[in-house]
C-alpha cells in the first residue's frame, strides 16, 4: 500500500535535506503478512449491507459482485431478485465450484464477481438460515 506524506511535512523534510522540492516523495507503508492478508480479504460495504439484512425482495444487483451489467444479464435470464439467485445457490448445495461456474457460464461473470457473489450468499445463509 502506498501512502502520501503530509505535504507540509514533506516540504519541510525536503528543505532540511537541501533537495529539490519539485520531486514527489512517496512513503511506503509496510504491512505484516497478517495485516496484508486481512486487507486483501476484506469485504465490500455492499457485501456487509446484504449479509446484515433480511433478503426480502432485494433486486439481484444488491448481491456483492453483481453490478448493473451482470444484473441486467441475470434479469434477461429470469433472475430479477436476489432470492432467485439464492435458490440456485441452494439447488447447487452451496457448492462453491458449481455455483461460480454456473454464474460465469450464465452471464459471463469474471472470477472476482463470481467469488464475491458466492461469498455474499454463503455468509448470508450462515447469518439467516
Amino acid at each position: 500500500m502506498v501512502k502520501f506524506q503530509d505535504s507540509s511535512s514533506l516540504l519541510t523534510d525536503i528543505s532540511e535535506k537541501g533537495e529539490d522540492p519539485s520531486c514527489i516523495f512517496l512513503t511506503l507503508n509496510h504491512f505484516s503478512s497478517d495485516q496484508h492478508h486481512q486487507e486483501m480479504n476484506s469485504t465490500s460495504q455492499k457485501h456487509e449491507n446484504f449479509v446484515s439484512e433480511p433478503m426480502r425482495e432485494k433486486p439481484v444487483t444488491e448481491l456483492a459482485g453483481i453490478g448493473e451489467v451482470l444484473g441486467g444479464k441475470l434479469k434477461d435470464k429470469g433472475f430479477d431478485y436476489a432470492y432467485e439467485v439464492l435458490a440456485q445457490f441452494l439447488k447447487l448445495k452451496k457448492d462453491e465450484e458449481q455455483f461460480r461456474k454456473w454464474l460465469e457460464d450464465l452471464v459471463n461473470a469474471n472470477k472476482k464477481q463470481s467469488s464475491d457473489c458466492y461469498t455474499c450468499l454463503k455468509e448470508w445463509c450462515i447469518a439467516h438460515l
